[in-house]
């Protein structure tokens, strides 16, 4: 027990130094993220894009599930000039969301993000994505291989977005559920990275599959690190030395 004359009111510990306070409390994260004026508006208008792209989502539902099943399934996507399009314009919806939640759990957080106001976080991660884009275009533009027919070749290129947009469809009920069930914003992160790596995972082995069926397998794997393994490595590079 603390004698009496010891004890001493807050406000003299507090300016003694006495008194420890943590640096952060949990949830202070996401409490100063959603405080942030630009991330909920932006929250919200993915959410009203969201809900005018539901009729396409529940269109794409069947197809995208089908190329998990089997690698054609990406050509058949290909093959179908409305289901591609509207495959398209659902992964350009869903790629600011993605952004957002990179924000606001920090998946992609360099040292030039951190420095930037939050307002403009998620724009600049939406920035680096979009760089990401146009390395994996460029990519594709010079490397082609001779004997791809052009249906086969839009799949291997565009394989990513059918399984990003499964990828999201994971994420997102995940996250709810876990923030729901009182998580830490760490274990949060850890199991969204553990989501996106399963899913590069599969679009690497669907598009080895892809290239496989027209080249011989060393050229297919080949082909396969140029093209993503080489995209994928500038990001991570830019998220660890930037």
């Amino acid at each position: 027990m603390i004698p009496l004359q010891e004890l001493r009111p807050v406000a003299d510990a507090l300016r003694k130094g006495a008194l420890s306070i943590p640096d952060s409390l949990p949830g202070a994260q996401g409490t100063a993220w959603m405080e942030c004026e630009v991330n909920v508006a932006a929250t919200a208008v993915a959410a009203l894009v969201f809900l005018l792209l539901l009729k396409d989502l529940f269109t794409l539902t069947a197809p995208i599930l089908g190329c998990m099943v089997r690698w054609r399934g990406n050509i058949d996507i290909e093959h179908s000039v409305r289901l591609s399009r509207e495959r398209n314009l659902a992964a350009a919806a869903a790629l600011p969301v993605l952004c957002l939640l990179a924000n606001r759990f920090h998946l992609y957080f360099p040292g030039f993000i951190s420095s930037l106001p939050a307002a403009w976080q998620a724009a600049a991660t939406l920035g680096a994505v979009l760089g990401w884009l146009l390395l994996h275009k460029l990519m594709h533009v010079f490397l082609r291989p001779a004997r791809i027919d052009q249906e086969s070749w839009k799949a291997a290129e565009r394989c990513w977005s059918n399984y990003f947009l499964l990828m999201m469809a994971v994420m997102l009920p995940l996250t709810g559920i876990l923030l729901a069930c009182g998580c830490p914003d760490p274990a949060v992160k850890v199991t969204l990275w553990v989501v996106c790596g399963l899913s590069f995972t599969v679009t690497l082995v669907r598009k080895w599959q892809i290239l496989a069926s027209v080249c011989n397998y060393l050229t297919s794997f080949l082909y396969l690190c140029a093209l993503e393994i080489i995209p994928a490595a500038a990001l991570v590079v830019s998220a660890i030395a930037l």
